[in-house]
């Protein structure tokens, strides 16, 4: 579909009551998807290991893909954005440990969101760093959801039209005992310029749970995201099957409802999760683990969805959440009139990071959970 199409059909939602009525419904989701794949082998990949000439990653968060071809990754381990070649030569790394103008604390590059810069979140510092394409630094700003609470949003993404869809912080007091908790957060929309556009309300956060006089993310508790993309604005709580679509202008708009099954949660499920935990666990034996995780309170089902994103299509993705072992994952693709119309399977122990035209951009890790930038092709069948 293309822009003044969009345009054309926002237009007259805001004009025809019937129109937004109909949006409000939730989707009706044709059958059967096309199948989208992608290559065998990666089209780019960077090395991992340690050997002569080979650049180290240590923690990959985000990465993107400018229109050179070049690949800029954020490696939260360094502490530092690397740019490498079409053909996965490494040719600068910018940033340090630290708190000052170029330095980072918890790195992670969200993308170009359709301008000439580089976008680096620093969650622990609350700012972004703006970095040329070639780059270098210029600039840093602020960037939180709430004037009276400044600390970083709990989730962002940036679209091709130059803005970022944020969720806040949870909102209200942490509740007394260990026990796990969900609060409201905000969702907003601003522009690369730092100029708050929209506030589109506030919706269910992410899961925590207590340890002590701190919180953190519960164990296998849903995760509230969002996208957004050229038209609309995605927002996912993980609790129903049921994606809240806003306009731009921070309006309700639809309701698409995921195809995916409500798993419950047993035991073995549980008892894999903590393997896992512990075996990502470089500084605590699997029993020290065990002993903090296993009397937890799990919830009774998995969220119903994982990741979300909007590709350069305008078309959106949905992750259906990876059960604990699970190692290969499935999205379904909506277009822009939120009418499901593909279904794509990515690689064992791959995670999307970005969508382009004909490519997927994402993190691979290896037998040694050693993290690996690759590149597919992707064939929009």
């Amino acid at each position: 579909m293309t822009r003044f199409k969009i345009d054309l059909f926002l237009l007259l939602g805001a004009l025809t009551t019937s129109i937004v009525d109909a949006q409000a419904r939730s989707a009706v989701q044709p059958g059967p998807l096309r199948q989208w794949s992608i290559s065998t082998q990666p089209t780019f990949t960077t090395e991992s290991r340690s050997v002569k000439d080979t650049v180290i990653l240590f923690d990959v968060i985000g990465a993107t893909v400018l229109a050179n071809g070049t690949v800029v990754v954020g490696d939260n381990g360094a502490q530092n954005v690397k740019w490498f070649a079409a053909n996965g030569t490494h040719l600068r790394s910018f940033g340090r440990d630290g708190d000052g103008p170029g330095e980072f604390r918890l790195v992670n590059v969200i993308g170009t969101c359709g301008s000439d810069s580089v976008f680096v979140l620093d969650g622990a510092n609350r700012r972004l760093s703006m970095l040329s394409l070639d780059g270098k630094f210029y600039g840093m700003r602020a960037l939180y959801t709430d004037a009276v609470d400044k600390r970083a949003p709990s989730a962002i993404k940036c679209g091709g039209n130059r803005r970022f869809a944020l969720l806040g912080q949870p909102r209200g007091s942490m509740p007394a005992g260990d026990l796990p908790f969900r609060s409201e957060v905000a969702v907003r929309i601003q522009s690369v310029d730092g100029v708050q556009i929209t506030d589109a309300g506030v919706v269910s956060g992410s899961d925590r749970q207590r340890f002590g006089n701190s919180a953190g993310p519960r164990p296998l508790g849903k995760k509230s995201l969002v996208a957004i993309g050229s038209g609309w604005l995605y927002v996912g709580t993980g609790d129903s099957n049921l994606i809240q679509v806003f306009t731009l202008s921070g309006k309700p708009a639809a309701k698409i409802q995921l195809p995916f099954e409500r798993r419950p949660i047993s035991k073995r499920e549980i008892d894999e999760y903590i393997k896992n935990v512990a075996r990502l666990n470089l500084k605590l034996s699997e029993s020290t683990v065990r002993s903090m995780y296993a009397p937890l309170k799990y919830p009774d089902f998995f969220p119903t969805h994982g990741e979300l994103l909007v590709d350069n299509l305008n078309n959106f993705w949905v992750e259906e959440y990876r059960l604990p072992g699970q190692t290969a994952s499935r999205w379904i693709v909506f277009d822009a009139m939120h009418q499901a119309v593909a279904e794509a399977r990515l690689p064992n122990d791959f995670r999307l990071i970005e969508v382009g035209r004909d490519y997927v951009l994402g993190v691979w890790s290896d037998e040694d959970n050693v993290k690996h930038v690759r590149m597919y092709r992707l064939i929009r069948s």
